[in-house]
């Protein structure tokens, strides 16, 4: 049964809108490791077409920084469960689209597959998937900045959630990656 991990940039003011991040090769290697050993990815709509707008000619280009190409390669070589009521089909390789019943759909899934299923920004999807009990590892990647706009992690959400506090790595830009597992689940 595979767990599945959350991972999402944020700011010290709690934004999580993706320019306001430091993408440094040190960040890139963080996901390149988080995806190599995953069996896939889970993705919002929205998430997925700044994702599908990006990787997959920066795969193929190979016009980028190391970390950069060897991270899309790996994205493009994973299987992508998109969580969508309005697309059903994209030319990115291994795309697959969620469209029904999200509780039944999402543990199907996590039946069928083995490791980890990385589900990356999609903060609507997180905060659904948060309320379900269907998150099993927290990645917050705090970025030291404050934004002073723009969407909110977790915004809205009808439930508290106790965490519990795994580890901390500082990266040499100051950015913090934080894991954190549901209460109880340590």
């Amino acid at each position: 049964m595979a767990r599945l991990v959350y991972s999402i940039n944020v700011t010290l003011d709690g934004c999580c809108d993706h320019t306001q991040s430091i993408a440094d090769d040190e960040h890139h290697d963080y996901a390149l490791n988080l995806l190599s050993g995953a069996t896939g990815l889970i993705l919002g709509r929205n998430t997925f077409e700044l994702f599908e707008s990006f990787w997959p000619n920066m795969a193929t280009s190979e016009s980028g920084p190391r970390s950069v190409v060897a991270l899309a390669r790996e994205l493009n070589s994973k299987a992508k469960y998109v969580v969508s009521r309005q697309r059903t089909a994209s030319d990115w390789a291994n795309t697959v689209f969620i469209s029904g019943d999200l509780s039944r759909e999402i543990r199907s899934l996590k039946q069928r597959e083995r490791g980890d299923l990385v589900l990356f920004g999609s903060p609507g999807l997180a905060r659904t998937l948060a309320e379900m009990n269907e998150i099993e590892e927290y990645h917050f990647v705090i970025q030291p900045i404050i934004a002073g706009r723009g969407p909110r992690i977790f915004d809205e959400i009808s439930k508290r959630l106790e965490l519990v506090h795994l580890d901390t790595k500082v990266f040499g830009s100051g950015v913090q990656l934080t894991r954190w597992v549901p209460g109880g689940a340590r």
